[in-house]
């Protein structure tokens, strides 16, 4: 008899979002992708049919991939179904040892790391320990779904009994995942557990990592772009193509990477960071430190003598570089955007719950097609679309999605990767197999949590703020599904929150509107003041509880406000136009305050991407 397998593997949230770097929590998305990807190959060695996620013909090429798969296993001659559940993971455990020592040995081959015989058993422990595999078998008699359901619910029951080693340990934890001791240090690092065995070229001053951290920073594999340079990716691109400053841009890259290792990072656009304290703390400086017989004293006052040689030679470049953009109105922006989305009632949809014939339907026919268009979806976002200068995806499982997006196309991006989702995944699939839910037809569609944040902001707290965007598009109080909300943070402490759905039939997209607003600050169209003078005028309306009854004023003042700050490079009808569609915003969503906060986080990037703001002398009031 054949059996229903689901095979998952953890943790997944906590593991990719322990990051400092992007290109930390790239790496966790590639490693479980790989680790998934030697369990569906094993289990197609005892002729397993994969159902999800879709198998396609650039398989072995595959970056993103769910931490689970479902299939259906034949009976086998020699084995048991519980052996081959135990091969399997067998199988996936020793990919993830091997690809550690692999790790170990190559930095231990390149002098990155030095002896390692005193923490090699912590190292091997960390490893062992980390992976979380659950599994379950579950036969098919002549219900698929029944089959399907129970396994569901049985893997659900499993999770529920977390088993675990305990591991003794005692001393600094590690900097990313905050849970293992820390077994390898940056150069220069004080720490009292450092010995001359732990230090790893490539960490941070101070920087300890875990052994399974250690693995994610060095894990092989291309290169993720830094949070500066996702957030000046349009000003480098515009540099290339339009040839703006593009020489001074290539010798001051050429003299960084000259005078500090070959670490060129984008942060060093930022004259902020030109300083001692940035080019030893990030392990930039080039200079050897020779600290036998010397105190601490005298090896910080070297260091810094050292660096402030560095920054002679690098300001030289940089103040040309500097002189060659401001002609040209260039800005080197601080801040990003990090998208998370996940797909609205993903598990009922795949129990064909939300199936409008459900009882005549072949549920496993329908996984495989809504699986196959999930991958073509991810394929496209991820190796298509969300490339430079837009930004870069992190993982596309399909209906779950993490990139990194430049401010300038926020609302570009939201709204072509919904579009899209819905054009290749809820219109595709409907053709075949048509939606509903309490009677009335479904799409399928997905929620979204953005967070805007300056590149300054630690990484893992941006990710959390992304995911409580996500939870807040969800969450019936809020957004309901099929909604995105938007958590700006500014580095001054203030934030900004703001949540719609994604359309509405009389208007369409939010973010066309949005983008429109945005477009027309960029352009010196619409002066900053209409936002600011807006906001301090409905904040009054805001106050008791019958706001509704001041639709009218609020409209007229939208209108008012609006065409006082318009310039003369924008008509009258345009403005009135893009007025009506912002009230009508107010009216669908029923709350002034979370349209004055989408009001103002559109002005509140305009700021950061123009290179100055122009004074406007014209009076709004």
């Amino acid at each position: 008899m054949k059996h229903l397998f689901l095979f998952t593997i953890g943790p997944v949230q906590s593991f990719i979002a322990q990051a400092r770097k992007t290109q930390d929590l790239y790496a966790g998305s590639r490693i479980l992708s790989e680790l998934c990807k030697t369990g569906i190959r094993k289990a197609q060695s005892y002729q397993a049919e994969i159902i999800f996620p879709y198998i396609d013909a650039d398989f072995n090429n595959t970056k993103s991939l769910p931490n689970r798969f479902l299939a259906i296993v034949p009976k086998h001659e020699t084995m048991s179904f519980a052996k081959i559940g135990e091969a399997i993971e067998k199988a996936v455990r020793e990919k993830w040892e091997f690809d550690a020592d692999n790790i170990l040995a190559k930095l231990l081959s390149e002098g990155k790391i030095k002896d390692i015989s005193t923490i090699k058993n912590d190292f091997d422990a960390q490893i062992a320990d980390h992976l979380e595999i659950y599994w379950i078998f579950e036969p098919i008699t002549d219900n698929y779904s029944i089959a399907y359901e129970r396994t569901e619910k049985l893997l659900g029951s499993v999770k529920n009994v977390r088993y675990f080693n305990q591991q003794i340990e005692q001393g600094r934890k590690c900097n990313l995942d905050g849970v293992n001791n820390a077994l390898f240090f940056g150069k220069g690092s004080t720490v009292s557990n450092v010995t001359s065995t732990t230090i790893a070229t490539g960490l941070n001053e101070n920087e300890g990592l875990s052994g399974v951290s250690l693995m994610k920073r060095f894990f092989e594999m291309e290169s993720f772009p830094s949070i500066a340079g996702i957030a000046t990716m349009d000003a480098i691109f515009t540099a290339f193509k339009f040839d703006v400053a593009l020489p001074e841009i290539i010798q001051y890259k050429k003299a960084v990477n000259e005078l500090c290792n070959g670490n060129f990072d984008e942060q060093f656009l930022y004259e902020e960071n030109l300083t001692p304290k940035y080019i030893i703390k990030n392990g930039y400086l080039k200079h050897k430190i020779n600290r036998k017989g010397k105190t601490k004293e005298q090896i910080d006052i070297e260091k810094n003598e050292a660096a402030n040689q560095v920054l002679e030679e690098l300001k030289k470049s940089y103040e040309s570089l500097i002189n060659a953009i401001k002609p040209s109105n260039i800005k080197f922006g601080k801040y990003y955007a990090i998208i998370h989305f996940d797909g609205d009632q993903m598990g009922k949809l795949l129990s064909g719950k939300l199936l409008k014939d459900r009882e005549s339907v072949d549920l496993q026919k329908f996984q495989n097609r809504l699986s196959q268009l999930l991958r073509e979806f991810a394929k496209w976002a991820s190796e298509k679309y969300l490339l430079a200068p837009k930004g870069k995806a992190v993982y596309a499982g399909g209906d779950d999605f993490l990139g990194f997006v430049n401010l300038r196309y926020l609302f570009e991006v939201m709204e072509e990767l919904h579009c899209n989702f819905d054009c290749k995944v809820n219109k595709k699939l409907q053709e075949q197999y048509p939606l509903e839910k309490d009677g009335e037809n479904y799409n399928f569609s997905f929620s979204a949590g953005i967070a805007i944040a300056h590149y300054k902001e630690p990484l893992n707290l941006v990710l959390s703020k992304a995911r409580e965007a996500e939870k807040a598009a969800k969450d019936k109080s809020k957004g309901d599904r099929n909604t995105f909300c938007i958590i700006a943070s500014k580095h001054s402490g203030e934030n900004h929150q703001t949540y719609f759905k994604w359309q509405y039939n009389e208007l369409g997209y939010v973010t066309t509107i949005a983008n429109q607003l945005l477009q027309y600050r960029l352009n010196d169209q619409l002066s900053s003041k209409f936002f600011r003078v807006l906001g301090m005028e409905m904040r009054r309306f805001m106050e008791g509880t019958a706001s509704h009854h001041f639709n009218p004023i609020i409209e007229t003042e939208l209108k008012r406000l609006m065409l006082r700050a318009k310039s003369d490079k924008i008509t009258k009808s345009i403005v009135i136009n893009l007025a009506e569609q912002v009230f009508r915003l107010f009216e669908l969503r029923g709350n002034l305050n979370n349209l004055l906060q989408l009001l103002f986080i559109v002005d509140f990037i305009a700021r950061e991407l123009k290179f100055s703001e122009q004074l406007e002398t014209a009076e709004i009031v």
